[in-house]
């Protein structure tokens, strides 16, 4: 199954924005973890469901909707305590 790391994913998004990501390496938060895993056959399996677009290509219609709109989450107001 194809996958990616951390680091792909970054180069990724580095490219698309035509920018170099400021990486600093520090300790490992508690809430971090080593690895982690997607398998989607069981989705598959289960409901006939396989995905139809890469990363890659995810990535970059997040970024392109994100670009677009990322003044949105200025006009969210905050949830009544």
């Amino acid at each position: 199954f194809p996958y990616t790391t951390l680091f792909r994913s970054v180069q990724m998004i580095e490219g698309f924005l035509k920018t170099k990501a400021n990486i600093t390496f520090g300790p490992m938060h508690v809430a971090d973890v080593q690895t982690t895993n997607s398998d989607v056959r069981a989705i598959k399996k289960d409901v006939n469901f396989t995905p139809k677009i890469s990363m890659e290509k995810g990535l970059k219609l997040f970024i392109a909707w994100y670009l677009e709109n990322e003044t949105w989450v200025t006009k969210l107001s905050k949830p009544k305590q």
